[in-house]
């Protein structure tokens, strides 16, 4: 009885969520054509949660140093909404993950994160997916990204995670040229087990069985994706596999959104107007493993800011204050303007 009534709720909640953000927008399948000759509409997304919340005040900050035309979108689980409000502005809409997750989800209760890490628990909020499955909140992040990039009504997102920041001024060209938008594809020179379980996975969700290369990667800083290709994607998954395509996708051994997109794309859609394939330098330097002095790692960063840079990533995992890191953001902000001079 209670199960019935959560879900009851739940879709009068769907229902509601409807009702506010709108239908979803119909696919228009001359979308490439007329990209050609309009401005296309682009938004900025980010996931993100509590535990980044400093770091996502970062990215804000440059967003609105940097980008302060373009529409940034950011969903948060619906509990930490209160702790977002205050990012909110006209060009800024925070929202909530749930929205966009499907029937049959519940947010598992656990303490809050702080006692998490006191008591050695999961950090990460857990989701309970009926009949008998615990999903981890990453995945569900995942999940969020396909559906909102679906549904927000925005021609073209683009991805930047919540421990980035900008430090050139964004344009749309970097994103879009001649009426495409930019999609990252390269090969790996040497082929790793791990990724390729990733790839693997994801070709068998597609049902590709010719030969696709395992060391393909779609993994490119920023990662922008097209709404309509997501439109379509979900209507091959759904004719592929029975039920919601969110459900299918939950369900999978191992999901990477960016390779699903990829492969997606390259080997299945057709025609393909939206996206063109581009294997250049990203776009976004990434810190991977910087030591206890953050700072230290700032001249080997700066040697690697190239005339496309227009961001970095100075990764959560990182110990860094939140002080070192607007210092270092500072730098590396700087050192552009250098090299642009």
């Amino acid at each position: 009885m209670v199960v019935g009534l959560i879900e009851g709720f739940a879709r009068h909640w769907a229902t509601s969520c409807i009702l506010t953000h709108g239908p979803v927008p119909p696919f228009d399948p001359t979308f490439g054509e007329a990209f050609m000759t309009k401005t296309p509409d682009i938004a900025l997304f980010t996931c993100t949660f509590s535990g980044d919340r400093e770091y996502f005040r970062l990215l804000c900050e440059s967003i609105d140093r940097h980008a302060p035309d373009f529409v940034h979108v950011a969903a948060v689980p619906k509990h930490e909404l209160h702790l977002f409000r205050e990012f909110t502005g006209e060009k800024r809409r925070i929202i909530s993950m749930e929205d966009f997750l499907p029937s049959g989800v519940h947010r598992i209760p656990l303490p809050p994160r702080s006692w998490r890490k006191k008591l050695g628990v999961l950090v990460r909020d857990q989701y309970w997916v009926r009949p008998n499955l615990r999903v981890n909140g990453w995945v569900m992040q995942q999940i969020v990204k396909f559906e909102a990039s679906r549904t927000l009504g925005h021609s073209v997102v683009v991805h930047l995670d919540s421990d980035t920041v900008l430090i050139r001024d964004l344009k749309v060209g970097d994103f879009v040229t001649k009426g495409r938008a930019r999609l990252f594809r390269e090969t790996f020179d040497t082929k790793y087990d791990d990724h390729q379980v990733w790839v693997e996975e994801c070709a068998r969700m597609l049902a590709l069985t010719g030969e696709i290369p395992k060391d393909v990667h779609y993994v490119g800083w920023p990662v922008v994706w097209h709404q309509g290709v997501i439109e379509a994607l979900k209507a091959q998954i759904e004719k592929l596999h029975e039920g919601d395509w969110r459900h299918n996708l939950i369900r999978m051994k191992m999901l990477s959104e960016y390779h699903l997109y990829g492969l997606y794309y390259e080997f299945i859609h057709e025609p393909k107007v939206e996206h063109y394939l581009n294997n250049e330098k990203q776009m976004i330097l990434r810190t991977l493993e910087g030591p206890a002095d953050l700072t230290s790692e700032v001249p080997d960063v700066i040697g690697e800011i190239g005339p496309d840079t227009i961001g970095c990533c100075l990764q959560s995992t990182l110990s860094a204050s939140i002080e070192e890191r607007r210092a270092v953001s500072d730098a590396l902000r700087e050192a552009a303007k250098r090299g642009a001079s």
